[in-house]
């Protein structure tokens, strides 16, 4: 038969030697007895406010499940993020299927709007297609070629103060096919003597890029 004494010894010192005991225990008793109530044999020692082996077991067992719990549902969350991302991506791509052409080509003018109000027109000109083929028409002229056109800037705005500042507005792409675009608009410069009208570009992508290859520009009384 075992003695309770060593159940008492074996439950409070080593848990793997509880379970032992307490199954031999078991045998020659005939009675039920569980590791984890193994107070109704021999209590255990417990003083105020202190926690016994088990609740100390339990609260480790708790601390280790948090770590990967919490990354479970972060990772779970981060998921149904991107796909409500992807899920809005593509129903406005569904709304309109040349967005990301249409975002091209606004981006080639708000660096131009950039350019300009730096006061640097040779970046300015990075928007047109560097081609002897390139029209640029305003004034009544025609000027060919980007070289030229780039000179004819130089020449009408020599300095800051005849740049101005320039903005472009109620501006509209309409795509001629998969490469073409015309794009409407007005625009303005903000200097001594203020002047605007409105502007017509036929955009081309060339070599994946949207470029313009005709700009017509007219102005008219501020």
């Amino acid at each position: 038969m075992i003695a309770p004494a060593a159940i008492k010894w074996a439950c409070v010192n080593n848990q793997a030697n509880c379970r032992g005991l307490l199954g031999r225990a078991k045998a020659q008793q005939g009675v039920t007895l569980g590791c984890h109530s193994f107070e109704r044999i021999i209590p255990m020692k417990r003083a105020a406010g202190s926690e016994s082996w088990e609740s100390r077991q339990t609260l480790r067992n708790l601390r280790r499940l948090a770590l990967p719990f919490g990354a479970i549902v972060l990772c779970a969350s981060l998921l149904t993020r991107v796909g409500s991302v992807a899920a809005l991506a593509q129903e406005d791509q569904a709304k309109d299927p040349r967005r990301s052409d249409r975002q091209a080509i606004l981006k080639v003018l708000d660096d131009q709007d950039r350019a300009w109000n730096g006061g640097d027109i040779d970046s300015f000109m990075i928007g047109y297609w560097n081609s002897p083929e390139l029209t640029f028409a305003s004034g009544g002229e025609i000027t060919r070629g980007w070289k030229e056109t780039l000179e004819r800037y130089h020449k009408r705005y020599p300095d800051r103060q005849a740049m101005g500042r320039v903005s472009f507005t109620e501006t509209a792409v309409k795509f001629l096919g998969p490469d073409a675009a015309l794009v409407l608009g007005r625009w303005r410069l903000e200097r001594e003597k203020p002047v605007g009208g409105v502007f017509s570009l036929v955009f081309r992508r060339i070599e994946g890029q949207w470029l313009i290859v005709h700009d017509h520009t007219s102005s008219s009384e501020p």
